[in-house]
């Protein structure tokens, strides 16, 4: 076994009268720390005693003793002691004229000449130190009084300890301490560990004098000592001091006081550490004494081991870096592994509201490129603003830049500071995060091109009297600051006033078309627990048909477009059979996104959520009834009065706090509303499902399902299918596809028809022969996005969708979520309801989305003359020659053809995107079959066989009998299916002997981009 265990104890500061925590809890606490481990040795690195006082150091033997026989029984290991004085084992009573002479000459000449009279003086003030020592430890020493050396010989390695008095030059008001150095012994190596335990960090020792005291004894440490263990500052900091020259380093332990206080509270802590002599690996850890016991506080792993420069790089704590890499709720891969930020992140892209150009969005992949002094990042609750700090924050480690991140409950303070508390704040701060570092404290400070990243940033834990000193602070110290806020307008101009036009503000925008992309790319390679393939069929459909569903899931605005919503949403569709909820329900989705806001932060205990969620459902309820989703406290007061008449129900302003905490509500000025649209609907929705098979709740569908030109309406709708299995409901939504134009005929696309007539002048004009071979279907992906992309600039999807139902685009709108809405529930449902109910509700679909598209058909033709004049009009603008206004006239007469034409497409489109499902696409033969049989119409045969395409079933049979039915006859209608299967063709991995049998079925070529010769050629 090569495992050694150390217990590092410091600042015991042990009064006459101290009451001193319980041994035995010291050895419950540490006992399962040191299973695996040969040898225990406890460490005392100063200010054992108050004052040096022999009463003091009778409490510490006992005490000592105690700890050291509990260990010994406990845990039945070999153990030793080792321990050195701090300033407070000095009894400045005892101290002389002599001695004050003596300080004064060793710190103005060093010490040369030095004898045992000069120690003995020195360590006078220590005497009573010394009697307690010997008891302790029964050991001789080559050096007595300055530096003490023992070896200890295990199984596996030698150890060497080296105690180390710092305290020797200790004065009452002590400041720059001197210690012989030149003096000290200097060893070879012989695969000996050695431990050197003193008191006083290196920053306490003096730098003013010839030799640099400091520095002396840092090179002697690092060319001699594998650790190091001291105490004094009270904080645990752990770090790696290194040898630039020699490659020769040690870790620098830096203890926690055993008795302290902090905030008027007496507090005590201290560290273990198991040390591995083969594979130098460490592990640290931390306790705090609370109710009665040791509790673990931090921990930590690392390698002691340099690089082949003699230089460790800037890692920081495992464990700091395992806990803040975790993502806030749990998302696990295919074989369980729970993802972490790197797995799933993307970039989000980020606008700067302090340009004034017009295009001023970049991403923030590059925003620490900016040469501002400071960076505010403003975003939503749940846009990513803590994930892009920890992103950004992992991304320095690949640069010469050091780093510290900093949460902003981590500023709170109570009172005015200075400067010098918010220095030890981010000390504390540094020693937290870098147990390996490339530089101490000192010379982390002294880095010209450190970061600081401040997460959540606000006012209130630091207090408006501190912004000035702690960012006047932060100025001198860090070369660039990173602020992660909800909102900078409280103190934006106080920020203004420090740095000048040194700032730079930006807003996290939401997911666009191509950002969604990338993560469901990343998504998809984290679950599979491989790497994304564009050129394999099933992880290109993944990706086409989630980013149709989460482009859906965003126009609706049921959910902001946030990397948190879509994960969750992408995760339901893989994962619903490990929950209770119905497969690909929306319902799991919001349900989670609820749960984690309200558990997130402790806001409400886990066997509380169901009582919050039907309190909120309520409230919803009666905030729809009302027609107004905004309301008063005394709105909120009244309603849980009555509320708590009915059903349990705690302290109404606690509840209030909690949602607004929880990010479910928020407020602006007195007026209370939800945060997002999301949260309103799923609530009524849940409400409304429990009442659905009664008059009450019938009615209420019934109006929901007449009135779809509502956004509201429709999402609420979306979230009741998700609940319940009703009849009644299916009844409904599928009713509701039947009103729209319901005075008109569904288009058929017949040849005789008027419609085919208006078209069919321009199809030859936009046909081709061709299948182009080598499109790249990942690349035409991209370009669909990308063209999504430039389409949302120009028309934002944040704007309101609703509509009057008198407003002409009321019937477009109800036909378009009817389609919607019965198609998500077809989906979401197909094997709880009956084949006879499912092809029933799949006609309704096709025959609204067909009697939709004869109302685009005859209001073109009515209004043919005045687009194509208005298009005319628009061409002779752009043609400044105005020359040939006959080809004008045409080109305008085209126009309005062509986009008759694409009308038709997006129908076929629609419709099959919204029924679309692998065991269920053959229904879709079945309705066309039918609606032909009733009325030729050939555009149910092309909906049909676009559905089955849009479920990965391509029936080349199918598509020789289309080709056979309409090539010549109708040429609209094979155009149309043309553009389809070319589709189908450039968004699918197909290989070449297959596009060519395509091509040949439909009387097409395949067709590939001519190679250009080579240079010189």
């Amino acid at each position: 076994m090569a495992k050694i265990g150390f217990l590092h104890i410091s600042d015991l500061h042990i009064k006459e009268d101290s009451v001193l925590k319980p041994a035995e809890k010291i050895v419950l606490a540490i006992k399962s720390d040191w299973i695996d481990v040969s040898h225990i040795y406890v460490l005392f690195s100063g200010d054992i005693a108050f004052s040096g006082k022999k009463e003091e150091y009778a409490k510490a033997e006992d005490w000592i003793q105690s700890v050291l026989l509990l260990i010994q029984e406990e845990i039945k290991k070999p153990t030793g002691v080792y321990l050195v004085p701090g300033n407070h084992d000095c009894d400045f009573n005892k101290n002389s004229g002599i001695r004050n002479i003596t300080l004064q000459h060793i710190q103005n000449n060093g010490y040369n000449n030095l004898d045992n009279s000069i120690i003995e003086t020195c360590a006078s003030v220590q005497s009573d130190y010394w009697d307690f020592y010997r008891k302790i430890n029964q050991s001789s020493h080559e050096f007595e009084k300055f530096v003490f050396y023992e070896t200890e010989e295990t199984a596996d390695c030698h150890l060497g300890f080296y105690e180390i008095n710092t305290a020797l030059t200790s004065s009452l008001n002590e400041s720059r301490l001197f210690i012989p150095v030149k003096k000290f012994p200097r060893f070879d190596s012989n695969g000996t560990i050695r431990i050197a335990i003193f008191h006083h960090p290196l920053s306490w020792l003096t730098s003013q004098n010839q030799e640099n005291n400091r520095n002396e004894f840092r090179t002697y440490l690092q060319n001699n000592f594998d650790f190091a263990f001291c105490g004094h500052e009270h904080n645990l900091t752990v770090r790696e001091e290194n040898n630039d020259l020699t490659a020769n380093g040690f870790i620098d332990i830096c203890g926690a006081a055993f008795n302290f206080q902090k905030d008027g509270k007496d507090c005590s802590e201290f560290q273990t550490i198991v040390f591995d002599s083969n594979t130098k690996d460490i592990r640290l850890k931390t306790y705090f004494y609370a109710d009665d016991l040791f509790c673990e506080k931090n921990k930590a792993s690392f390698i002691a081991e340099k690089t082949e420069s003699g230089l460790l790089s800037k890692s920081h704590s495992k464990d700091f870096i395992n806990s803040i890499e975790k993502i806030n709720f749990t998302l696990p891969n295919k074989n369980g592994k729970q993802a972490v930020i790197n797995d799933i992140f993307v970039y989000p892209d980020l606008e700067k509201t302090t340009s004034n150009e017009v295009k001023n969005h970049i991403s923030s992949e590059k925003v620490l490129d900016d040469d501002s002094e400071i960076i505010v990042i403003e975003g939503d609750a749940q846009s990513g603003k803590t994930s892009l700090a920890l992103k950004l924050f992992f991304d320095t480690e690949k640069t010469s830049n050091l780093s510290l991140y900093v949460k902003n409950k981590d500023l709170l303070v109570r009172k005015k500071r200075e400067i010098d508390d918010f220095e030890k704040i981010i000390k504390k701060t540094y020693g937290l995060q870098y147990v390996s570092a490339c530089s101490s404290f000192d010379e982390f400070r002294q880095d010209e091109n450190k970061i600081i990243f401040i997460d959540d940033f606000s006012l209130d834990p630091l207090g408006k009297e501190n912004f000035q000193i702690f960012f006047d602070y932060l100025k001198s110290v860090f070369k660039k600051i990173i602020i992660f806020t909800n909102s900078s307008l409280n103190w934006q101009i106080k920020l203004k006033s420090i740095f000048g036009d040194k700032i730079s503000l930006f807003r996290i925008l939401p997911f666009n078309n191509n950002r969604r992309s990338e993560l469901c790319e990343k998504y998809y390679a984290f679950y599979e627990d491989k790497d994304f393939d564009k050129d394999q069929n099933d992880d290109l459909d993944f990706l086409k048909n989630n980013c149709l569903l989460l482009r859906r899931v965003v126009q609706n605005k049921i959910v902001p477009s946030y990397p948190l919503y879509m994960l969750i949403i992408l995760q339901a569709q893989k994962n619903f059979p490990a929950r209770n909820f119905e497969k690909t329900s929306y319902s799991e989705c919001y349900r989670t996104l609820i749960y984690l806001s309200l558990m997130k932060n402790g806001c409400v205990k886990d066997d509380e959520f169901n009582m919050h969620i039907k309190f909120l459902e309520e409230f919803s309820f009666f905030l729809y009834k009302k027609k107004d989703t905004r309301f008063t406290k005394e709105d909120f007061d009244a309603f849980s009065r009555e509320y708590a008449n009915k059903y349990i129900l705690g302290s109404p302003d606690a509840l209030l706090s909690t949602c607004l905490k929880a990010n479910l509500l928020k407020k602006d000025d007195e007026i209370y509303s939800f945060s997002y649209k999301y949260i309103y609907y799923y609530l009524v929705a849940g409400k409304i499902a429990k009442t659905i098979d009664r008059d009450e709740g019938k009615k209420i569908v019934e109006d929901l399902c007449s009135n779809l030109n509502s956004l509201e309406n429709a999402n609420i709708l979306i979230f009741i299918s998700s609940y319940t299995e009703s009849e009644n409901l299916l009844d409904e939504v599928s009713f509701a596809t039947m009103l729209p134009f319901e005075h008109y005929k569904p288009a058929t696309l017949d040849a005789k028809s008027e419609y085919f007539n208006f078209i069919n002048e321009v199809v030859e004009k936009i046909s081709s022969s061709v299948i182009q071979g080598d499109v790249d279907p990942y690349e035409t992906h991209k370009v669909i996005q990308d063209n999504i992309d430039k389409v949302d600039e120009e028309i934002s999807l944040e704007k309101e969708e609703n509509v009057d139902s008198s407003d002409v685009l009321a019937p477009i709108l109800q036909s378009f979520r009817s389609i919607e809405i019965v198609g998500q529930i077809i989906k979401n449902r197909y094997a709880s309801i009956a084949k006879e109910k499912i092809q029933e509700m799949m006609q309704n679909v096709f025959e609204c989305g067909f009697r939709t598209l004869d109302f685009f058909c005859q209001d073109l033709i009515r209004a043919k003359d005045d687009l194509t004049l208005a298009v005319t009009k628009e061409l002779e603008k752009k043609n400044h020659k105005k020359n040939d206004p006959q080809k004008i006239k045409l080109a305008a007469n085209n126009f309005v053809r062509m986009l008759s034409y694409f009308i038709c497409h997006m129908m076929i489109y629609k419709i099959a995107n919204a029924v679309a499902q692998k065991n269920i696409s053959l229904i879709a033969d079945e309705v066309a079959f039918k609606i032909n049989s009733e009325n030729n119409s050939p555009i149910a045969k092309l909906t049909a066989f676009s559905v089955a395409l849009s479920s990965g079933r391509f029936n080349m049979k199918k598509l020789e009998e289309l080709h056979k039915e309409f090539y010549k006859k109708n040429m609209l209608v094979h155009n149309l299916l043309c553009d389809i299967v070319r589709n189908y063709v450039y968004t699918n991995n197909i290989d070449i002997s297959k596009k060519q049998k395509i091509a040949s079925a439909l009387n097409l070529k395949v067709q590939f981009k001519p190679t250009l010769p080579a240079k010189g050629v």
